[in-house]
C-alpha cells in the first residue's frame, strides 16, 4: 500500500539528519546529510529526496524508489509513514534486505 502523502508546504522548516542504507544510497546519491524541510513527514521527506534525486539524474525511474518495501526509522525506531517529524530527528530509510 502507497502511504498517503500529503502536502507539508504549509509547515515551517525543520533541520533533519537523513540517513540511507543499502542501495538506497545509490541510487539517491548520499549516506548521511543535514537538510532543512518542511516534510512533516518520512512519507513527505521521501517524496521530496525521490523528486531531487529525478531532477538531478533522468535516467533512474521513480519505481526504482518506490516507498512500499522501504521502512523509514525515526531516532532509532521503525516508523510509520505517516509519523510525525520534529525538529532534530535523525530520519534513516532501510530497504529490503536479504539473509543468507
Amino acid at each position: 500500500m502507497r502511504p498517503e502523502i500529503k502536502s507539508a508546504q504549509d509547515s515551517p522548516a525543520r533541520q533533519l539528519t537523513v540517513e540511507l542504507y543499502g542501495r538506497l544510497k545509490d541510487q539517491l546519491g548520499f549516506v548521511h546529510s543535514t537538510r532543512q524541510t518542511t516534510a512533516t513527514t518520512p512519507a513527505q521527506l521521501w517524496q521530496e529526496l525521490v523528486a531531487e534525486r529525478l531532477q538531478q539524474h533522468k535516467g533512474l525511474e521513480a519505481a526504482q524508489l518506490a516507498p512500499e518495501s522501504i521502512r523509514p526509522v525515526i531516532n532509532d525506531t521503525f516508523a510509520a509513514w505517516d509519523d510525525t517529524l520534529t525538529e532534530g530527528d535523525r530520519v534513516a530509510f532501510l530497504p529490503p534486505s536479504s539473509g543468507g
